[in-house]
């Protein structure tokens, strides 16, 4: 049996149960050179057949009490420092009482006093190192006496004071070296927590948008391909929705930026808790927020849209602007299953347009056509009115996408059409492009 099958199957499936056992395991092979040291005393007549026994009895009670010890560790809740301290308390007994009925060999045993010390380094605390080599110290001191006082003629007191000077002096060496090696672990802790929590929050700036704390577009994207790649395993419905708030740009220029940042994290807010929990939503950049609808019908999908639509009418958006009320114009498209990410968001993003074209405030619905950006039909989802507005839907014949307006200097899309009494004056349009439609 190999010695990780032997782990494995003396630990079980626990991994830090796992890793006390291998250090276990070497405490054993400690344990049995100790015993083998005994008996070759014994058979050399050096100590009595008694003293033998019972070091005996105690090296094999250790060994079979610090295996339940690690083994009970998910039971009891002792961390493995409290365990490996246990066990190390115990040792050092062991050591004293070997050397209290060893021969003239016993010098030889403090180096497994020395060795019982290291385990302690890997695990104890400074304070709880020098607590422990200050009790070794002691017990071997203590036990030094008793055996110059009561049997001088095997324990000369110049020899016993040789070697505890030199063991002492191994142990403080010992305990200073464990210290040293805590503090350095203890930074590497510390160091690591450090890295996990820097990760943490890169992790979160990758995939997060900084100001409303949704899904940024990077990882919307990379979600969608994920979904599409499933779908052509498994082809289940999934929609999409691109939303534009209404009127953005005239918030920010009247209210200011502050409050344009409010009312975008109040909708990122209100849409957390409008839409289903399987839904997606992220921002898409500016005002602009894409909702993925997975395993969703359409009709579904615009269901929770409309819920969407009235929640957004009645939630306040903004702290320092209680009173200011937002709505919304969204595109929605399915996704087919021979259909690329980039063409449903085409077809999203025209939709959206339009229903900015027809009113603001309302859904339109792009029912994938034959081919080509012009072969799509449009169902409107009307204009919000109240409890009394109709739930009729038109499907307008022939009716094309108008063109993409400019952008605006800062980077975001301007959707809403120019008012009437703001337009300028009218302008030639561009050979192959169409004229914008005013809603």
């Amino acid at each position: 049996m190999s010695l990780d099958r032997l782990i494995a199957w003396l630990s079980g499936r626990d991994t830090e149960v796992r890793r006390q056992i291998r250090y276990y395991l070497i405490a054993v092979v400690v344990y049995a050179i100790g015993a083998s040291l005994i008996a070759f005393q014994y058979a050399n007549v050096m100590i009595p057949l008694r003293a033998a026994q019972i070091l005996w009895s105690a090296l094999g009670f250790g060994v079979v009490a610090s295996y339940l010890l690690i083994r009970l560790t998910p039971i009891t809740g002792l961390s493995s420092h409290q365990n490996t301290l246990i066990q190390m308390v115990y040792s050092l007994a062991c050591v004293v009482g070997c050397y209290a009925v060893a021969g003239p060999s016993r010098g030889g045993i403090l180096t497994v006093l020395i060795v019982t010390l290291m385990f302690g380094a890997f695990s104890a605390s400074q304070r709880q190192m020098a607590a422990i080599c200050a009790v070794a110290i002691s017990l071997l001191g203590g036990t030094m006496i008793l055996m110059v006082t009561y049997q001088p003629e095997r324990y000369r007191a110049v020899d016993e004071i040789t070697i505890f000077v030199l063991a002492s002096s191994m142990m403080a060496v010992v305990a200073y070296l464990s210290s040293r090696l805590a503090s350095l672990r203890h930074r590497l802790f510390q160091q690591k927590s450090d890295l996990a929590e820097a990760l943490a929050r890169v992790r979160i700036l990758a995939t997060r948008d900084e100001l409303t704390g949704l899904m940024n577009r990077r990882s919307m994207l990379e979600t969608l391909e994920r979904m599409h790649g499933q779908s052509a395993r498994d082809p289940r419905p999934v929609a999409l929705a691109l939303i534009d708030l209404d009127r953005f740009k005239q918030i920010n220029d009247t209210r200011g930026h502050a409050v344009g940042d409010e009312v975008l994290r109040g909708f990122g807010q209100i849409a957390l808790e409008t839409l289903r929990q399987s839904d997606l939503v992220a921002r898409w950049g500016g005002e602009e927020f894409l909702v993925a609808f997975p395993d969703c019908k359409p009709d579904e999908a615009e269901g929770v849209l409309e819920r969407l639509h009235q929640a957004v009418r009645d939630c306040p958006v903004s702290e320092s602007d209680p009173g200011l009320r937002v709505t919304f114009s969204a595109g929605l498209a399915v996704l087919g299953p021979r259909e690329g990410i980039q063409a449903v968001l085409e077809r999203s993003d025209r939709a959206m347009y339009q229903a900015k074209s027809l009113g603001r405030c309302r859904t339109v619905v792009a029912v994938e056509g034959h081919a080509g950006p012009d072969s799509d039909h449009w169902l409107q989802l009307p204009l919000f009115e109240g409890p009394a507005r109709s739930r009729s839907r038109s499907h307008p014949a022939g009716l094309e996408p108008p063109a993409r307006p400019d952008r605006l200097a800062d980077g975001g899309p301007d959707r809403d059409p120019v008012e009437p009494s703001a337009q300028a004056p009218a302008q030639p349009a561009e050979p192959g492009r169409h004229a914008p439609t005013v809603a």
